[in-house]
């Protein structure tokens, strides 16, 4: 099984966990849903990370962060609802809101930052299109014309060169007889 599925697979978990939550056949804590927060953060920054570094053409930019945001994003939603602190639950509120309305502030800001991406390649792309066009246009179009024009020129020059050709024999000519 590759990365991609487990990965995809877990989301798709979590989705239908949002729904089993949301319609009362399970009851998450509010532990819980602050962990998963925390993790929504933690893997968001990971793919802020990830859509500079791929931007600005170093996609190996911030490995060691990603691990580290990786592995703390998983910790979150694992390990943390089952550590035996005493959490408050005014604190558990201000994690949960805090880390929620982060996370999705970031997903904006990425949305962001990719549409304009996807935008710069894609006026690159027309830019792109209309040069080759015009590469070839005047490939098609110019190109044998210059090509007529310079073998034109090339006669032209072949019969000035005959010319002067001949009148230096013919100067020649005169020389010889003055002689």
């Amino acid at each position: 099984m590759h990365l991609d599925t487990i990965t995809k697979s877990i989301g798709w978990a979590l989705i239908i966990l949002a729904f089993l939550n949301f319609t009362d056949f399970i009851r998450l804590d509010p532990l819980s849903t602050m962990c998963f927060s925390l993790t929504a953060v933690a893997f968001t920054i990971t793919d802020l990370l990830e859509t500079n570094a791929n931007k600005n053409g170093k996609p190996f930019k911030y490995r060691k962060r990603k691990e580290v945001l990786y592995f703390l994003g998983v910790f979150s939603f694992i390990a943390i609802p089952y550590i035996k602190i005493p959490w408050d639950q005014f604190i558990i509120g201000k994690l949960s809101n805090f880390s929620t309305l982060l996370s999705i502030g970031l997903v904006f800001v990425i949305m962001g930052i990719k549409q304009k991406q996807i935008i710069s390649d894609t006026m690159q792309a027309k830019v792109n299109e209309i040069v080759n066009e015009q590469i070839r246009e005047y490939s098609d179009n110019q190109l044998p014309k210059l090509v007529d024009e310079l073998m034109d020129m090339d006669l032209i020059k072949q019969v000035v060169d005959e010319k002067i050709r001949a009148r230096q024999t013919d100067n020649e000519s005169k020389q010889n007889t003055l002689d």
